[in-house]
């Protein structure tokens, strides 16, 4: 399990995804798939907030698909290249 902290902008909009958790994992599927799966969202964190950084992760990540966000859990598959993993941006 990876801890995260960010700060959200002074607008409130969240930079990245991992300005919105406390904690989360990533799993690897297959070798061009990952799941990021959150155990915990910041407390400050809005479903407003929630919906953007999700939108930004699939829009940088080509997500094929993406499912909730919960209150609480956001589960997301994607795709990415090994360059992008190796490179640790998601703390795997």
């Amino acid at each position: 399990m990876n801890a995260k902290r960010g700060t959200l902008t002074e607008t409130g909009v969240p930079a990245t995804i991992f300005d919105i958790l406390e904690t989360h994992t990533t799993r690897r599927f297959t070798h061009d798939q990952i799941v990021l799966e959150v155990q915990r969202l910041r407390p400050d964190a809005t479903d407003n907030t929630i919906r953007v950084a999700t939108l930004r992760l699939a829009r940088r990540h080509r997500i094929d698909r993406s499912y909730g966000p919960e209150r609480g859990t956001l589960i997301a598959y994607f795709s990415l290249s090994e360059r992008d993993y190796l490179r640790g941006e998601f703390g795997a």
